[in-house]
């Protein structure tokens, strides 16, 4: 087995089509250098993120950014051919350039708001070449939800298996709904450094990722090699195939194309199954692949029309914003990469699956509002430049310097001190890891109350007072950020809306620390213990608070009362917690919600390890602010 030279591999397809630019690509990746003559002609679209800002296009993250860019959307008139060269693309840079020259990476909630940009700008196909080492291969909740959403929606994501070179897993390869990609050399051989695992056996194809040429910032051409490259081959021929398809009048569906090239692919051509496990799936037959699509019904033709590109529009402004660190991306090195949100766009055709919105059609009773419980730490945006210079120049000028910052926390709590009313002018957000997750709206019945809160969040949280804080609510629709991003509007519950430290939460909860003695070490125990749900909570557990069941969990680590009574008989029975969930209960009364949020600890000093002890406590999320109800049970259990 062996693949011939891209310009080979591709020149009969290209024969067919090079792209239909009703098909959208997006690439999230670093920041790309578009002034490339790669890029002349090519039909892109962008959202500015705080990771490209103006003159970014220098550094690692730039340099694979626009290497993976090129060999999807290359124009054939440059020196370098992209698989796609006609299909449309989304560029939404997730990777920046550090001061050091390293790339800098982002968080999986961030890539999450980054897809879901793209789908929000109908994109069909999400190219993802980065990932971060996973030894379960689970994605983190919201990140999950997301990827299961697009799999649901017809959204086909590509994303690169990794460059360690062993039997590994990156997220969000893993998960179950991505079409993985390991590199493979000219001779259709595994490339030493590309992953393998059994997860990438059932969705994962080998494509080829050796020493590939690509456009560089500056002008230049490089060649390169590594799963990420390989990603973005994959992409470009998911995207020749679509617009195949979509030529012939056919919707496309990721789901469908992932498994065309699944089946497409060539065997592994060992005969013992160890010798298989770096195979992947199979190789990538780009032939066979359109060949497979010719009996499902797509006659191939040489004439057949293009439709009517429609440019994407860009978005304009660019404010600061902060990621964070533990996303990495995949390339030659240790590195690959991608992250951010969205724009309005002029509608695209309409395309099978993909839908920004449902409509609760055909009569009946009208649906149930959905609520939200979620915490994070508060923030402030600027809905456009004119509203900022507008403040700008309405604040005071501290001494010393010749103007005034509205991005300094201290100078507009102070503004918005003496001029309440342009607490709603601004946007007020609810972020994770200072990613904006949520906006607050300060348009209701309680705007004064909710706004005179706002302030005083923002006020704590800059005097480092405060942590995180809690925002119920119901959504409202959806409000577009100067980037370009669309967020979730909570119209808030200001009867839920509290703020906190762990510390100051823990030591509540705690009570008084007892004189002496073994009681004064159970209530060590017993803090440590708050510490640990707590952190459980926010990190492994954290969600976006719309699902009853997160909502129950969110409602326990913001009033813990019942948690504290918990840790405390854990503390007596020195057990350690296991696992949290939340599950239906089975019999709930009339006009009720009721979820049960079940604490399993363990024996750490047991003989028999797996016995474990539980506790459970009912939370009613049938209100928009939860409520617990009943006492707490507990029980012995070996599960």
């Amino acid at each position: 087995m062996s693949i011939a030279p891209v310009s080979q591999l591709f020149s009969a397809v290209w024969g067919i089509t090079l792209g239909d630019e009703r098909i959208r690509i997006a690439v999230l990746d670093g920041p790309v250098d578009r002034t490339h003559s790669a890029f002349q002609g090519a039909r892109l679209g962008a959202i500015d993120t705080s990771l490209s800002p103006p003159g970014a296009s220098q550094g690692v993250a730039s340099e694979h950014g626009t290497h993976v860019a090129s060999l999807i959307f290359g124009q054939h008139e440059s020196p370098i051919k992209g698989i796609a060269a006609r299909c449309s693309g989304l560029l939404i840079p997730i990777f920046g350039n550090s001061p050091d020259g390293s790339a800098r990476r982002c968080s999986q909630v961030d890539l999450a708001l980054a897809i879901a940009a793209a789908v929000d700008r109908r994109a069909h196909i999400i190219n993802i070449s980065g990932g971060e080492f996973s030894s379960s291969g689970r994605a983190h909740p919201i990140l999950g939800d997301v990827l299961d959403r697009c799999d649901r929606q017809g959204v086909l994501i590509v994303a690169a298996a990794g460059n360690d070179g062993c039997d590994c897993l990156h997220v969000p390869a893993a998960h179950p709904s991505i079409l993985a990609v390991g590199a493979a050399t000219a001779a259709g051989e595994p490339l030493g450094s590309s992953n393998w695992g059994a997860r990438y056996q059932t969705h994962g194809i080998l494509a080829i990722g050796e020493n590939l040429r690509g456009a560089a910032p500056g002008g230049k051409i490089v060649e390169r090699s590594g799963t990420s490259f390989a990603t973005a081959i994959v992409s470009g021929v998911a995207g020749l195939l679509m617009s195949l398809e979509v030529s012939r009048g056919i919707p496309p569906n990721g789901p469908r194309m992932r498994q065309l090239l699944l089946d497409s692919s060539d065997p592994c051509p060992h005969l013992h199954p160890s010798n298989c496990l770096r195979y992947l799936s199979g190789v990538l037959n780009i032939d066979q692949a359109i060949s497979l699509l010719s009996k499902k019904g797509i006659k191939m033709s040489f004439n057949e029309p293009n439709g009517e590109f429609r440019s994407s529009t860009e978005p304009s402004g660019n404010y600061p914003n902060s990621y964070s660190q533990s996303w990495r991306p995949l390339g030659q090195s240790p590195l690959s990469a991608a992250d951010e949100p969205r724009a309005n766009s002029p509608p695209s055709p309409p395309m099978a699956g993909i839908r920004t919105s449902g409509c609760a059609c055909g009569g009946g009773a009208p649906p149930r509002p959905q609520f939200v419980f979620a915490f994070g730490e508060i923030g402030v945006l600027y809905p456009n430049r004119a509203r900022f210079d507008s403040i700008q120049q309405h604040m005071r000028v501290p001494k010393g310097q010749q103007s005034a910052n509205p991005l300094d926390p201290k100078q507009l709590v102070r503004y918005l001190k003496k001029k309440r009313w342009e607490t709603s002018s601004v946007i007020w957000t609810l972020n994770f890891d200072s990613t904006p997750v949520y906006a607050i709206s300060v348009d209701g019945p309680d705007s004064q109350y909710v706004g005179k809160l706002l302030r005083q969040f923002l006020r704590q949280h800059h005097r480092s007072k405060i942590e995180r804080v809690s925002v119920p609510g119901v959504l409202a629709g959806r409000i577009s950020l100067p980037t370009g991003m669309q967020l979730p509007l909570i119209e808030p519950e200001p009867r839920g809306m509290y703020s906190w430290t762990t510390d100051a939460l823990v030591s509540a909860v705690a009570g008084q620390k007892p004189a002496g003695g073994k009681k004064r070490k159970r209530f060590r125990e017993k803090k440590k213990g708050l510490r640990k749900f707590l952190n459980r909570v926010y990190i492994e557990l954290r969600n976006r608070g719309q699902a009853p069941g997160e909502r129950a969990i969110n409602y326990a680590a913001t009033n813990p009362y019942e948690i504290g009574q918990i840790f405390k008989e854990a503390a007596k029975r020195k057990i350690e917690l296991h696992s949290i969930d939340a599950t239906p209960t089975p019999f709930p009364e009339a006009g009720t919600d009721c979820w049960d949020v079940t604490l399993r600890f363990f024996y750490p000093r047991h003989k028999h390890p797996t016995s474990k002890r539980a506790f459970r406590f009912r939370v009613d999320v049938s209100d928009v602010v939860p409520v617990t109800v009943g006492r707490a049970d507990e029980w012995l259990t070996a599960d």
